[in-house]
């Protein structure tokens, strides 16, 4: 009897080794295939991100957005602040104008952004991203509140090294729906 326990024990163990290795190349190829399709997706995101000049208009989701122009600054004065860059940098402010074109009452650049709101990155040179600097200006974007169908013009404000705003390398600012990897993005190229 004991050799008959012993015996379908050691099967069981066997079998149970077997089935955990076997499980473990499943993962692996799960895990890669996974991986691959990942890097697929995030270069038809990358492709499907339509471009602009500025003064085009573009839409995206429920917002009209035309961007004016940009200028970079040392310093931003309002009626009763003064704002400055950090050390070493320059502020790039954008210009734009923008209409809510939903049903419903929306906030266009969320300081705490959920799943659909829109958000925007500045784009330097060789992969750089920088993200927008909400200040309590009068002309800031940030947390503008529109009715449907009403319009705001202001300023959507990066706080970037003096380096990379003297220079003539490529800057962009995209805006995007949702998560900046999953969602639909435009972009509009400053220089």
């Amino acid at each position: 009897m004991k050799k008959l326990v012993t015996f379908v024990l050691s099967g069981f163990l066997a079998f149970s080794m077997c089935a955990c290795s076997t499980g473990s190349d499943a993962s692996d190829n799960s895990n890669s295939t996974e991986q691959a399709t990942e890097q697929e997706t995030e270069k038809k995101k990358e492709s499907d991100t339509q471009s602009f000049s500025i003064g085009e208009e573009i839409t995206i989701g429920d917002w009209k957005i035309t961007v004016n122009g940009i200028q970079f600054l040392d310093t931003i004065e309002d009626d009763f602040m003064v704002f400055s860059p950090d050390e070493g940098g320059k502020f790039a402010v954008i210009s734009a104008s923008v209409t809510n074109n939903g049903k419903n009452a929306s906030k266009f650049l969320p300081t705490v952004p959920l799943d659909g709101d829109i958000s925007t990155k500045l784009l330097y040179s060789d992969g750089y991203e920088f993200i927008s600097t909400s200040l309590l200006a009068a002309s800031d974007l940030h947390d503008e509140v529109l009715n449907p169908l009403m319009s705001a013009e202001g300023n959507i404000v990066f706080d970037m090294p003096e380096a990379a705003a003297s220079d003539d390398k490529e800057l962009t600012i995209k805006f995007f729906q949702g998560d900046a990897a999953a969602n639909t993005s435009v972009s509009v190229k400053l220089r």
